[in-house]
C-alpha cells in the first residue's frame, strides 16, 4: 500500500509563501483502501531557504562530493544544485495529516498546523543550536554515499525531543525500509523494534546521524568500487576540523533515497535555542 502524492505540489507556491501558519491545502492521490500519510524529513539544513546562513565546511564538501558523483556516474540522482537539501536527519517518517473528505485525501490543516506548532514550541526551550562535524571517512554502501556526522550529545538530545513531541502523528501500522531485512542480527531487530515504535529505523540508541551525498542504484560492483573511491579522495584533503554550528531545523518532503526536495519545504526554518538561552 502506498501513497501516490503528486510531484508538482512542491510547485505551487514559493517555500517562503508557507508560514507555519499558513498551511497550503495540498490534493494527494490515494489508491484506494490505502493508509494515507505524507513522508516528512525534519531535518537540520545545511544551509538555509533564504540563503541568509550556511555551514562552510560541511556544506562545501556535500556540494563538491555530490558534484563529483554527479559528473562521474550517470547514476546518480541526488542533486543539491536544482532538487534536493544538504541535511542531516533528525526524524524521518510517514505521518498521518491528512482527511478524507468525498474520496479525495488532502493536508489536514488543523492537524498540520498543531504538528508544526509542536516543533516550534519545543524548539526555543528544548532544542539547542549544534556543530556538525562530518568525518573524513564517507560511508559507501550499496546505492548511497553518506558523509557520518559525529553523534554529539546536543544532535541526540535533539533528535530525542522532536521524535518524543511528535511521534504521536505517525502512520499506523508504520511502513519497514527493505534495507531492514538485510542486515544482520541483533542490528536488524533492534531497527525493527524502533520502526514498530516509532516509525523510523534511525531515532533513539539508533540514531546515526550522517550526509547522503549520492544515491544510485546502478548493479555494478565496480561502479561501487568507483564512487568509494571519488568520496574517499574528497574525505583526504577535507579540513581536519570540518564543522559548523546550525541554528535552524525545517520539515521537507522526502525524494529519492531519502533526499529533501528543495520546492517540497513545509513551513519556515525553525530557530533553535541559542546557547546562552
Amino acid at each position: 500500500q502506498k501513497l501516490l502524492i503528486d510531484r508538482s505540489i512542491g510547485q505551487l507556491l514559493p517555500t517562503h509563501v508557507m508560514s507555519p501558519f499558513l498551511i497550503i491545502v495540498l490534493v494527494l492521490v490515494v489508491v484506494p483502501g490505502s493508509v494515507r500519510a505524507i513522508l516528512l524529513d525534519v531535518h537540520l539544513p545545511l544551509k538555509s531557504s533564504t540563503n541568509e546562513w550556511q555551514q562552510e565546511c560541511p556544506l562545501s564538501q556535500a556540494l563538491e562530493s555530490n558534484l563529483a558523483l554527479r559528473q562521474n556516474f550517470d547514476g546518480e540522482q541526488i542533486d543539491f544544485f536544482s532538487k534536493h537539501v544538504p541535511h542531516v536527519t533528525l526524524y524521518q517518517t510517514d505521518f498521518f495529516l491528512e482527511r478524507t473528505i468525498n474520496g479525495t485525501a488532502s493536508i489536514d490543516e488543523a492537524k498540520m498546523r498543531l504538528f508544526l506548532d509542536t516543533l516550534h514550541n519545543i524548539s526555543m526551550v528544548a532544542l539547542p543550536q549544534c556543530e556538525v562535524t562530518i568525518s573524513h571517512s564517507p560511508n559507501v554502501n550499496g546505492p548511497y554515499a553518506m558523509w557520518p556526522v559525529h553523534l554529539t550529545e546536543c544532535l541526540q538530545i535533539v533528535s530525542d525531543e522532536i521524535v518524543d513531541a511528535t511521534y504521536k502523528f505517525i502512520k499506523r501500522p508504520p511502513t519497514i525500509p527493505d534495507w531492514i531485512w538485510s542486515l544482520p542480527e541483533p542490528q536488524r531487530s533492534r531497527k525493527l523494534n524502533m520502526i514498530k515504535r516509532y516509525g523510523s529505523p534511525n531515532v533513539y540508541e539508533e540514531f546515526e546521524p550522517h550526509i547522503t551525498a549520492g544515491y544510485d542504484v546502478s548493479n555494478n560492483t565496480g561502479i561501487g568500487r568507483s564512487r568509494r573511491r571519488t568520496m574517499d579522495r574528497i574525505g583526504t584533503v577535507m579540513p581536519r576540523n570540518c564543522g559548523g554550528m546550525v541554528r535552524r531545523m525545517a520539515v521537507g518532503r522526502v525524494g529519492v533515497g531519502g533526499s529533501v526536495l528543495q520546492k517540497g519545504q513545509i513551513g519556515e526554518d525553525i530557530p533553535l535555542c541559542p546557547p546562552d538561552m
